[in-house]
C-alpha cells in the first residue's frame, strides 16, 4: 500500500515542480538543489529546517561576497570598469532587473572622466541616468566591502 502513496506523491511532486519552477530556470534550480543535498551530506543534515536553510544560504551570501570583494579590488580598471559597474549597478539595486537586462551597450557611456548609465526602459516610464565617476567607484567598492550600501556613488541626476 504505501508504494501506492509513494507513487502518488511522487506525481504530486512532479506536477508541482513542472508547475512551480519555469522551464527556462528549471535545470539551473535541480543544479542548485543538488548543490544543497551536497551540503547537507557533507554537513550531517538529516532534517531540513528554517535554520538549516538560513544556514546554507548565509554561507553562500558571505562567499559571493567574498568573490565581488576580490573581483573589486583585483580586477584591472582599464580592462574590466565596465563590468565593476554593472556589478555596482546590479547589486545598489539602481534599476529593477528587467531594467538592467535590457540595457544596451549604447546606454552606457564611458568618457574616461565617469560613466553614465541610462536607463530609459523604466516601469514607471521616466527616463533614468546615474553617472559614476572613477573616483566613485574606489568610494563604491570600499561601501559595499563595509557592507554599507552607499547610493552616493550612483548619483541620480
Amino acid at each position: 500500500m504505501s508504494s501506492d502513496y509513494e507513487s502518488v506523491d511522487s506525481d504530486v511532486e512532479l506536477a508541482a515542480i513542472q508547475t512551480l519552477v519555469p522551464a527556462k530556470s528549471r535545470n539551473r534550480c535541480e543544479k542548485e538543489y543538488k548543490r544543497f543535498e551536497d551540503w547537507c551530506s557533507s554537513k550531517k543534515v538529516r532534517d531540513i529546517s528554517e535554520k538549516i536553510l538560513s544556514a546554507y544560504f548565509a554561507g553562500k551570501a558571505e562567499k559571493e561576497k567574498e568573490n565581488i570583494h576580490r573581483f573589486l579590488k583585483e580586477a584591472n580598471d582599464d580592462q574590466f570598469l565596465m563590468m565593476k559597474v554593472s556589478l555596482i549597478v546590479g547589486v545598489f539595486d539602481a534599476c529593477r532587473r528587467e531594467e538592467f537586462i535590457k540595457l544596451k551597450i549604447g546606454d552606457v557611456v564611458d568618457d574616461l572622466t565617469f560613466i553614465t548609465i541610462k536607463i530609459p526602459n523604466t516601469k514607471t516610464k521616466i527616463q533614468e541616468e546615474f553617472a559614476i565617476t572613477r573616483g566613485n567607484i574606489a568610494e563604491t567598492e570600499n561601501a559595499f566591502l563595509n557592507q554599507s550600501i552607499l547610493l552616493g556613488a550612483l548619483q541620480n541626476k
